[in-house]
């Protein structure tokens, strides 16, 4: 078995058992960015040791990792310790060696590996390793590994096995470099979100009055002056207030999509689904012109705040794109085992196949007036999305051109 050394025997060690100055801060340096060292274990390394020891046939086995002053195994079979000085170490002698495999029939034979096997209270053995190499700065950074404490020769398949089992290692690794960019890009997007996101609500709320007071002063200037104004200047405030109605819808939207995004909606209660669309169609409904089906009392288990922003934004589309005189909406709720389907449908003048995929993309307009003559904001439906997504919940959508448009919201009990 391995022992620890004193340091005077550490000391002793022959000057070509350590890399050069430069290329270890290399190599120190590429093993770093996988952060990795002292991690907890993981199944998935744990599984490859064991098989190398069992293909290889050797008692000990271990995946290494070597820093400037130890090597410490993320998984090892047969070994008592998790790490050990790297000046007694084997897989420290065979970065050096290769950038690929290491095989030491007789450790005893080899003037290096004699030295290592000496300072830790061997008289015989066997070493062999798959090099672990940082494919950016192609730097070694640790072994898979076998050891026995006997010599022994390894066959053309054990060897082979065990490169196939160091390329599996190597993918674990990259797989964890990967996972730690994309952690780190998702932490990033994350606060730029949330930066931008801040700023759209303070720029929206700050425009907001501002753009009332240009609504309520054309519309003054409309009704006490247009007698003094001629043709055109008439058709300049009307091109005022278009625009402003225009800008004060985009900023209305801009505010209800910011508040959906700041609300919990993981609270739960009794939803009287019905009141909520009545209550939402009348508001949209104030000169009667339209109708609304609702197929039956509606109760579901749900978030009110929620429901009721879903209803607004579906019914209130339902409504502006439709060239129908008589528009029609339904609303119906089937309760299922261990779920709820929501469905809103209008009869307006539907969704191309080429437009259905895009409709929930921030910003996604159609291009297309509604029936007030004004194009849309590209935030309502977004919205919507983002409030079934933190419902942890789906919407998908059912369109014909010139027949109407079908959404249906499925949400877990």
């Amino acid at each position: 078995m391995f022992i620890f050394v004193t340091f005077e025997n550490i000391r002793n060690l022959k000057s070509n058992m350590a890399l050069s100055v430069t290329n270890d801060y290399k190599r120190v340096k590429a093993l770093a960015k996988y952060n990795i060292l002292d991690s907890a274990s993981e199944q998935e390394y744990d599984d490859i040791a064991f098989l190398a020891s069992q293909i290889c046939e050797t008692p000990i086995s271990t995946i290494t990792f070597i820093d400037d002053k130890k090597q410490w195994f993320k998984s090892n079979e047969g070994l008592p310790h998790n790490e050990s000085p790297r000046a007694t170490s084997f897989c420290s002698a065979a970065i050096e060696l290769s950038n690929t495999f290491v095989n030491i029939p007789n450790v005893f034979e080899h003037e290096v590996f004699k030295e290592v096997a000496v300072l830790n209270g061997l008289t015989t053995g066997f070493y062999a390793s798959v090099i672990l190499i940082d494919p950016t700065t192609d730097v070694p950074i640790g072994t898979l590994c076998v050891i026995d404490v006997k010599p022994r020769n390894l066959t053309e398949n054990q060897i082979l096995g065990l490169k196939k089992l160091g390329k599996q290692v190597s993918n674990l690794l990259q797989l964890r470099l990967n996972n730690k960019t994309l952690i780190f890009d998702n932490s990033e997007l994350n606060f730029k979100y949330n930066e931008l996101e801040q700023f759209a609500s303070v720029v929206s709320h700050d425009i907001k009055s501002p753009l009332n007071n240009i609504i309520s002063l054309s519309n003054l200037l409309k009704e006490e002056c247009s007698s003094e104004l001629n043709e055109t200047g008439v058709q300049y405030l009307d091109y005022i207030s278009e625009s402003s109605y225009s800008l004060k819808h985009f900023v209305d939207a801009m505010l209800e999509y910011h508040k959906s995004n700041s609300q919990d909606f993981l609270k739960k209660d009794i939803v009287d689904v019905s009141a909520i669309a009545i209550k939402v169609f009348n508001s949209l409904n104030s000169k009667n012109e339209y109708e609304l089906q609702i197929v039956q009392d509606l109760t579901m288990v749900s978030n009110a705040v929620a429901v009721e922003q879903i209803l607004i934004n579906l019914l209130s589309n339902g409504i502006k794109y439709n060239q129908n005189e008589k528009v029609i909406l339904q609303v119906q709720l089937v309760e299922k085992e261990s779920k709820y389907e929501l469905t809103v449908s209008d009869n307006g003048m539907g969704i191309s196949k080429d437009n259905i995929d895009s409709i929930f993309t921030f910003f996604k307009t159609l291009n297309i007036k509604d029936r007030y003559n004004n194009y849309g904001t590209g935030i309502g439906l977004a919205t919507v999305k983002s409030i079934v997504d933190k419902l942890q919940g789906t919407i998908k959508v059912v369109s014909e051109i010139n027949k109407g448009t079908i959404f249906t919201i499925v949400l877990n009990k």
